[in-house]
């Protein structure tokens, strides 16, 4: 059998300390991670790639939505 297919997940947070956390919990579970700090990034990232779990700080996303307006 080949190797089990990784999990491709985007984390988009803008605390350090948080997105550290999170991407040690899921390094050991087979996981792809991505991680991006700011809305503009988050949208590039979703438009050019397919993940199967998305994080989301919605304040990061509030923040992106602020400097629409």
């Amino acid at each position: 059998m080949g190797q089990p297919c990784k999990v491709q997940v985007l984390i988009i947070e803008d605390e350090n300390t948080l997105t550290a956390i999170d991407q040690l919990k899921m390094q050991s579970s087979a996981c792809d991670i991505k991680v991006v700090k700011q809305g503009e990034e988050a949208e590039n990232e979703l438009l050019s790639n397919k993940y199967d779990l998305i994080l989301v700080d919605w304040n990061v996303m509030k923040e992106r939505s602020k400097q629409q307006s």
